[in-house]
């Protein structure tokens, strides 16, 4: 009969320091963070002041609410870049004289 062995020990490891940008691009570069973030904020602007100048008419129900799901994403997305930038302020990551973005 063949010997058991055991399987190694699992050893766990510490997350890397990156994050997802919204295209799918794994990254743990503050700088690259902040360039999508303030790209991204352009993007809200835009979609904002679309979404502000659009009527109440049925004929923009269904891009009413494609737009308003974009806006939501983008909030969701904004949000995340935020919170990972001022964690890596705290975290002596980034120069905190010079913040990425306005806490």
């Amino acid at each position: 009969m063949a010997e058991r062995t055991q399987p190694a020990e699992v050893i766990p490891q510490q997350p890397q320091p990156g994050i997802f940008l919204p295209c799918l691009q794994w990254t743990n570069d503050p700088k690259e963070v902040e360039q999508h973030f303030h790209r991204l904020s352009g993007q809200q602007l835009r979609l904002q002041a679309f979404f502000d100048g659009l009527e109440n008419a049925d004929s923009y129900c269904t891009w009413y609410l494609m737009l308003e799901a974009s806006l939501e994403q983008l909030d969701g997305d904004l949000e995340r870049l935020h919170e990972w930038l001022l964690d890596n302020v705290e975290r002596g990551a980034i120069d905190a004289a010079r913040p990425a973005v306005a806490s």
